[in-house]
């Protein structure tokens, strides 16, 4: 069933041109196709209810439905309409199809009609770097102009075409292999060794050498992903940002355009660098730019708005925080970006005296709270400011033995360093007995390790740290110092 749920939202039935490919009337194939695109998540047991809820043999029936409408979807991608605005995408779907019908149109023996429509492909595939395409049509042409329609130059002007395509498949083949291993490398990891380091840079190394021997959109964006990951891994924000701004230059050169997607990635690559080490403006103008080459409600768009809010969140610009997070309840969101902005709304709620129902954004934070060295932290966080922000000093007293705990399980590696930094000055709040004076003198060696450690040279994944830990604790030490006796 789920390779039909992913054919049916492919083929929806705005991007059908001819309606009748599916099915006409109510009939069980077209039936099937509807229940599939209303309902998200459904299973066999929910199908055969639907349709066949009357029927002894529903197993049988639903197996027929399925594989008649697996073959109308198949037939239906055909003839989707294409993409608005993407025409690199575009001209690649529309070449694959036409090299499907030269194959078809050559095996039918049709040689006129296959010379005419493989020429034409032929010079697309050129043109736009489609490598593959190119050379699979010159041993269609090879083959055609020296057994079927004999012309010895043209069958030797393929054969060179073909010699030098399988160099550059060659090239581009390898670089997608070093590519690879360079993702699973890196893949969910917050820690490098030495050896890991090591071998990333050999990677990158090894890329630059055939990426130097052929230059196309693909080996552009492979070998850029590449150099930009290593410098993320160093921390590099300068080099991370070099690479990108020049991948975007050589995509802008290339003699087709490229999909926004990549322009889109590359851009956003340079958004928590340049939020880390205060370039604001910078980053604000990639942040428009990226939201240009999205669409609201999108993963691009939720990921470049998360990135927005951070960015205020590190200038004290909490209002405009509390406004973005009000207007992004109007689209859907997966988990992971729900309860991402739960917390942002949180945080906003706090450091702008608006009301927080401690207890609903709880429930609303299932999984992150047990990201126990990722987003975890903030939901711990944001607890002890809410309470500091009550007066209820015994639920932050209740709380001390658990951070404590909290860091030596969790928070013992270079990547944290920040974070365990600023749970132990939280420690300190029921060891100065709230007292600003005091807090402060107990809380010194670790607010001086934290400022050592600043934010642009952190290990630590970009969302962890959302607001500055040197503004949090401005506003704790604020706001103690507003609680005290006689203080209004």
């Amino acid at each position: 069933m789920d390779h039909l749920i992913e054919l049916s939202q492919l083929v929806s039935p705005s991007r059908i041109r001819y309606q009748n490919l599916i099915g006409e009337g109510q009939d069980k194939v077209e039936r099937l196709y509807h229940f599939i695109l209303d309902n998200k998540e459904i299973d066999n047991v929910q199908a055969k209810e639907y349709l066949f809820s009357n029927k002894n043999n529903k197993e049988n029936l639903l197996w027929r439905a399925k594989t008649k409408l697996n073959d109308r979807l198949v037939n239906s991608l055909l003839v989707l309409q294409y993409e608005k605005g993407n025409i690199y995408k575009n001209t690649f779907i529309k070449a694959q199809k036409e090299l499907a019908v030269c194959q078809i149109l050559r095996v039918e023996g049709k040689k006129k009609a296959f010379e005419l429509m493989a020429g034409k492909v032929l010079k697309t595939a050129i043109e736009f770097d489609f490598t593959e395409i190119v050379y699979l049509l010159a041993k269609e042409l090879r083959f055609q102009y020296s057994l079927i329609n004999s012309k010895p130059k043209k069958a030797q002007k393929f054969t060179e075409l073909i010699s030098e395509y399988r160099q550059y498949l060659d090239i581009e083949d390898e670089l997608e292999r070093i590519y690879c291993e360079f993702i699973l490398l890196i893949k969910r990891r917050k820690n490098f060794t030495k050896v890991q380091i090591d071998k990333a840079k050999e990677l990158m190394k090894n890329a630059s050498i055939l990426y130097d021997k052929r230059k196309t959109y693909w080996t552009v964006v492979q070998v850029a992903n590449i150099r930009a990951f290593y410098y993320q891994m160093l921390n590099d924000h300068n080099n991370t940002a070099k690479v990108c701004e020049e991948a975007l230059n050589t995509l802008n050169q290339l003699p087709y355009a490229v999909p926004a997607s990549a322009t889109f990635s590359f851009i956003l690559k340079m958004i928590p660098g340049q939020i880390m080490t205060q370039q604001f403006e910078g980053a604000s103008i990639n942040i428009q730019k990226c939201l240009k080459r999205s669409q609201p409600g999108q993963i691009n768009w939720a990921i470049t708005k998360q990135a927005e809010v951070i960015s205020l969140f590190h200038q004290s610009k909490y209002d405009q925080v509390l406004k973005i997070t009000s207007e992004i309840q109007n689209f859907p969101q997966n988990y992971w970006s729900k309860e991402s902005w739960s917390i942002y709304q949180a945080y906003a709620s706090i450091l702008t005296g608006k009301k927080l129902r401690l207890g609903k954004f709880l429930n609303e934070v299932p999984q992150f709270s047990r990201d126990t060295r990722g987003m975890n932290i903030n939901i711990l966080i944001i607890q002890i400011l809410e309470y500091m922000r009550r007066n209820e000093r015994g639920q932050v007293i209740d709380r001390t033995n658990a951070l404590k705990q909290y860091i030596y399980r969790h928070l013992r590696h270079q990547d944290t360093i920040r974070s365990n930094c600023f749970i132990k000055m939280l420690i300190c709040l029921e060891k100065g007995y709230f007292k600003q004076i005091t807090v402060s003198k107990y809380a010194k060696p670790h607010l001086q390790k934290l400022l050592k450690n600043p934010l642009h040279d952190s290990k630590q994944d970009f969302e962890v740290e959302i607001v500055p830990y040197e503004h949090l604790w401005s506003f704790l030490l604020q706001l103690m110092e507003s609680q005290k006796p006689g203080a209004h």
